[in-house]
């Protein structure tokens, strides 16, 4: 009996590591165009919000959409002391929306090239999400902000950061 509850355990065990969650980010085909989008699809993301994630605290803040962009800022901090910031925008283009994030270390020096940034197209929106290439804004139920990106460095096997984020207090 009790060898039996051991392997049924075991096989418990195996199975729920086993199953992976549902993935929260799409990925737009090579072939594909982004659909049309206006920034009313992402207004749900204007305000500070901050929350654990990546193994240490983040703080994200998104201005209200103005003449065809919101901008925003983030930063994360570990162990009490920043470890990354980032600058975005979020602008309308060719009737659709485009994310693009510079990545800043903690001294300010950019972790993409001078002249670059890294840039998310739009795979879809929805009522309660929206989805760029590897990266998604999710609406929660409860007010909360939940953010997923996918990352992977060269050779890397990609995995999923979320970021839960609350309101922040003033």
């Amino acid at each position: 009996m009790l060898r039996s509850l051991l392997t049924l355990g075991a096989v418990a065990a195996l199975t729920s590591s086993v199953v992976a969650e549902e993935p929260k980010t799409l990925t737009l085909a090579k072939d594909q165009a982004s659909p049309p989008a206006r920034l009313t699809a992402v207004a749900f993301i204007a305000g500070r919000w901050t929350g654990p994630g990546f193994g240490g605290r983040g703080e994200e803040i998104w201005s209200p959409a103005r003449d065809g962009a919101m901008m925003g800022m983030f930063r994360l901090t570990r162990a009490g002391k920043p470890d990354l910031f980032e600058i975005m925008t979020l602008v309308e283009e060719n009737e659709t929306l485009v994310l693009r994030i510079k990545h800043l270390d903690k001294e300010l020096k950019s972790r993409e090239k001078q002249d670059e940034c890294t840039t998310f197209k739009l795979v879809k929106a929805t009522q309660e999400a929206v989805y760029f290439d590897g990266l998604t804004f999710a609406k929660e139920s409860d007010g909360g902000l939940s953010i997923y990106v996918r990352i992977g460095r060269d050779g890397d096997k990609p995995r999923e950061v979320a970021f839960k984020f609350r309101p922040a207090q003033k």
